[in-house]
């Protein structure tokens, strides 16, 4: 019996009207999203009217400010390692593998040396943005809390997104 594997981009969706992945990264980046109580990310303002949470959802603005210095840096990388004359567009799963890596690298017993320069200068950049950061969906404050929580923020950016009309 033969067997075949087939590898397809995100582009193979496009037909269903899924979004693609300039359009959840845009999303993700740009999109009104907020933090329920069970942690998790919703789109869309907070439903609850009852909710203390309703306007001071301070996590999600500031896991959004994080992501677009996430993506700035990115943008820059990638420019000048691209060996295109047109560098391709950073994407949410980008931002999700350095999001992923940064808080890893300081939670981690053992750094990972490849990255420690792109931590240190993301870690400088978003100094305001993590010194007082401490209701994150992982328990972790800070730097760690921050990039991990933007994690999971854009894991349930990209599940709402995908499971949008009903259908996954």
């Amino acid at each position: 019996m033969k067997r075949a594997a087939f590898f397809f981009g995100s582009g193979i969706s496009r037909a269903s009207g899924k979004p693609c992945v300039q359009q959840i990264t845009k999303s993700a980046l740009l999109g009104q999203w907020h933090q329920g109580s069970c942690g998790r990310f919703f789109p869309g303002p907070h439903d609850n009217p009852h909710s203390i949470r309703r306007n001071e959802d301070l996590v999600t603005p500031a896991v959004q400010e994080f992501l677009a210095t996430l993506e700035g840096l990115a943008r820059e990388y990638i420019t000048a390692l691209s060996r295109a004359s047109t560098p391709r567009n950073v994407h949410y799963e980008d931002l999700f593998s350095l999001a992923e890596q940064a808080w890893r690298s300081d939670a981690d017993h053992v750094p990972n040396l490849a990255v420690v320069e792109f931590i240190r200068r993301l870690h400088d950049e978003t100094l305001l943005q993590h010194s007082a950061f401490e209701d994150g969906t992982s328990g972790c404050t800070g730097f760690v809390g921050l990039a991990e929580t933007a994690s999971n923020f854009l894991h349930w950016v990209v599940h709402h997104q995908l499971c949008a009309n009903g259908t996954p």
